[in-house]
């Protein structure tokens, strides 16, 4: 769970979940989030040791990185809080 001041983000376990196949729509994304970062690489690093997953596709790694969550999620680390489509 996170909180601050006006978020409150929580997760849930879901039976029989699959995950999303991304960039292939396959299996559709059930959300997307984009966190804005002051540095891409120590962000990265950060999410990595809590047990995300650099994604193979990279649109745009100058930017913005797209990692997975352990349960699959895909998720954006973002210089920018304009995020690309």
């Amino acid at each position: 769970m996170v909180k601050l001041d006006r978020v409150l983000l929580t997760a849930m376990r879901v039976e029989d979940y699959v995950a999303p196949t991304w960039p292939a729509g396959v299996v559709p994304k059930q959300g997307q989030i984009d966190l804005e970062v002051d540095d891409l690489a120590d962000a990265e690093h950060r999410a990595v040791s809590l047990g995300a997953v650099r994604a193979q596709t990279q649109p745009e790694p100058e930017s913005h990185l797209v990692l997975f969550d352990p349960a699959g999620h895909p998720f954006c680390l973002s210089l920018s809080a304009n995020f690309p489509s």
